[in-house]
């Protein structure tokens, strides 16, 4: 027999050994790493599922509540007292028009009004099939609740209409408030607000009343249908209320399992999230999203066919997976700190969304500015803010609102002469300070010397500061950082721009009570109401509201017709610089000429030139190629120039000039207007990049 040297076998035993260890340490690290990897990507759905549906909540939340204020507006119309004490025609043709008026201006679908009997008496609708007029609704829970003197908010299936809708009941009080003459009822069909939700919710949701049963969701196999089993009682508790019609209603089949996760009939495996609407706590909306496609992408082809490899590779592939899960943990701290910066980001631009959502539904001013000053504070982490409200009379400074350690001051004057709101009042411009002891200008008072860090910025009205927000730390330790003063100036100019639309409005009131019998002024007022949500005050230009109705139907247009829509963006360049150097006057001037300039080179019937932002203008060119866009973007910067308005704090030209981007898609059913708006910003910048003055196209690779 032959013997091998015990040396021969001794390094045998070594490489095995070594082999042995590679293999271990590379199904180990394969282990770990896989399962790093998906516990990180289920924490990330998580995070994304729970802000998403932290943002429909919001959205559906003030929705309901600015309709809600809508129809307390209607129902303390003079015209609308008037048909519930004379019911002659005259006034029901009267009240039919404004009902109308407030139907097309509030976008809401239907208007009516109930006598104390419950009998419909008139009616938005009232030349239509669907016309509730002379209806009885006394058995509604809306008309029994709005009856008896309070607001009401009611979800169900129209009896008339046979229509998934929120309706929102109003008391009409006569001359007090013992005297309820009907009752004003609004309506909303629940077809728009799914889409909405659809948009922030991109998997599957559900919206619920406290029983279960679905009354919105993007499954249409799942409308009222019941998403948890319910005991007879229930079910026939909730077929007696006729809410949801009289039933039987059938489950969606979905059982609960343990850790936030529900399965199907065919036992496929969801992770679900709810939330409660903050107004309405016995609401939910239920999200869900698949497990299998969340995780579809770890079972790639790799991991089934090609183990072989990992043993060739041996010990060497262990180094490599422990060094690749080493730079992957670095790797994923990063990104969970850009995550945690994006998620600040995107509260910034919810709070901004919601607050504009308040103005464009004119909700009002100081509920407005209390919610601005609530939120604001939770997202810079300070419970101490305020509110200045300038006293035309005294040309002083009033403490209207405060909170935290500001409520000590709510009803002080404060002059406009010197302190903080004597330099906002005078410059016009926001103000951020670090280390407040140290601003020279501070008032020598004990309560302002115990502020540490503060940020201001002005209310505005056609250029004159009306007001103040502001926001502050006490604890020597809390600083603000800039992108919070950057997102409290971009909530001021919404709050400006709320504060002037609530002066309008009361305008518009008081128009409409003095001009109430008259044909004429009704028809006038339909229009400066029409005018109003349209056209920019300064430039007379269609404003950014028009902008998106008007983009959003080009854009449906030509993907019907197979047909390119561009858009151009003009910026003009260095234009805080000019209205610092020149004032806002010679600003609001120069606003007006160069929107003179765009508008005459916008000449097409289909194409339309607005006001985009204070400093920006928006063209949309139908049917127009990028090559024609392009050329008159240029002609648009040449026409500026050629205005020659003198700017020597430029460092471009001795004039102002303007900068352009332009983007151009043909429209199809997987694309969105969102992109045509996102790639024309990128073209812009690019513009800005080299040298501004000029016009730059952005090209789809």
């Amino acid at each position: 027999m032959f013997f091998q040297p015990k040396s021969i076998i001794l390094f045998r035993l070594i490489i095995l050994i070594l082999v042995l260890s590679s293999l271990i340490l590379i199904f180990t690290t394969g282990f770990f790493y896989y399962s790093y990897v998906k516990k990180n990507i289920l924490a990330d759905i998580e995070k994304r599922m729970n802000l998403q549906l932290e943002t429909a909540c919001d959205y559906l939340s003030t929705f309901i509540s600015e309709n809600l204020n809508t129809s307390k507006a209607l129902a303390g119309m003079d015209t609308i007292k008037n048909v519930f004490r004379d019911s002659n025609s005259n006034n029901k043709s009267e009240v039919v028009k404004v009902l109308n008026i407030f139907r097309n201006s509030y976008e809401v679908d239907v208007c009516y009004l109930i006598d104390k009997n419950g009998n419909a008496i008139a009616s938005s609708e009232s030349n239509t099939l669907e016309s509730f007029i002379g209806k009885n609704y006394s058995f509604r829970p809306y008309f029994q609740k709005a009856i008896n003197g309070e607001s009401c908010v009611y979800m169900g299936i129209g009896i008339t209409s046979n229509q998934r809708g929120i309706y929102y009941s109003q008391p009409v009080f006569g001359i007090s408030s013992n005297e309820i003459l009907g009752v004003v009822v609004t309506k909303n069909t629940i077809d728009n607000i799914e889409k909405k939700i659809s948009k922030s919710l991109p998997g599957t949701w559900t919206f619920t009343n406290p029983d279960g049963l679905i009354f919105a969701s993007n499954r249409k196999d799942w409308r009222v249908k019941l998403m948890w089993k319910l005991d007879e009682s229930r079910l026939k508790k909730l077929a007696e209320t006729k809410q949801f019609g009289s039933g039987p209603w059938d489950h969606i089949k979905i059982e609960k399992l343990r850790e936030e996760k529900v399965v199907n009939k065919y036992n496929q495996v969801y992770l679900i999230k709810e939330a409660s609407l903050y107004n309405y706590p016995h609401w939910r909306i239920y999200y869900l999203k698949s497990f299998k496609t969340a995780f579809d992408y770890l079972s790639d082809p790799f991991f089934e066919h090609k183990i072989p490899l990992i043993f060739i590779a041996g010990f060497s592939i262990g180094v490599f997976i422990v060094l690749l899960y080493w730079s992957l943990s670095l790797k994923f701290n990063k990104n969970k700190k850009i995550k945690q910066i994006l998620k600040k980001q995107n509260s910034y631009l919810s709070a901004i969304n919601e607050i504009y959502s308040g103005l464009i539904k004119r909700k009002n001013i100081d509920d407005l500015i209390e919610k601005i000053l609530y939120r604001s504070g939770n997202l810079t982490g300070t419970k101490n803010s305020f509110f200045l409200m300038l006293d035309d009379q005294t040309n002083d400074f009033l403490a209207k609102i405060g909170y935290g350690k500001f409520s000590s001051i709510v009803g002080m004057r404060l002059k406009t002469n010197h302190g903080l709101s004597g330099y906002i009042f005078q410059t016009g411009k926001s103000l951020f300070i670090s280390d407040y002891n140290l601003w020279s200008k501070k008032l020598n008072d004990k309560f302002f010397n115990e502020i540490n860090s503060i940020i201001s910025v002005p209310i505005k009205r056609q250029d004159v500061v009306t007001g103040i927000l502001g926001l502050a730390h006490f604890d020597k330790n809390n600083f603000f950082a800039k992108d919070e003063m950057e997102f409290l100036e971009k909530i001021g100019k919404i709050a400006s721009i709320a504060y002037d639309n609530t002066c309008l409005y009361s305008e518009l009131q008081i128009e409409t009570k003095n001009h109430k019998n008259s044909q004429e002024e009704l028809t006038k007022l339909y229009q400066r109401i029409e005018r109003l949500a349209v056209v920019d005050e300064l430039t007379q230009l269609p404003n950014r509201r028009k902008f998106y109705n008007h983009l959003e139907n080009e854009w449906r247009r030509m993907a019907r017709e197979k047909k390119p829509l561009s858009f151009i963006l003009c910026d003009i360049d260095l234009f805080k610089q000019y209205n610092y150097y020149y004032g806002h006057k010679a600003g609001d001037d120069c606003v007006r000429k160069i929107a003179d300039v765009i508008s005459s080179n916008v000449k097409r019937s289909g194409d339309l030139a607005t006001r985009y932002d204070n400093e920006k203008f928006g063209i949309i060119l139908s049917n127009t190629p990028i090559e024609g866009a392009l050329k008159l973007a240029r002609q648009m910067c040449k026409a500026v120039n050629d205005l020659k308005i003198d700017f020597c704090e430029s460092n471009i030209s001795s004039y102002l000039t303007i900068s352009a981007g332009i983007s151009c898609f043909v429209p199809d059913g997987n694309t969105s207007s969102d992109l045509l708006i996102e790639t024309t910003y990128k073209a812009l910048s690019e513009a800005k990049n080299n040298g501004r003055n000029q016009a730059f196209c952005y090209m789809d690779d």
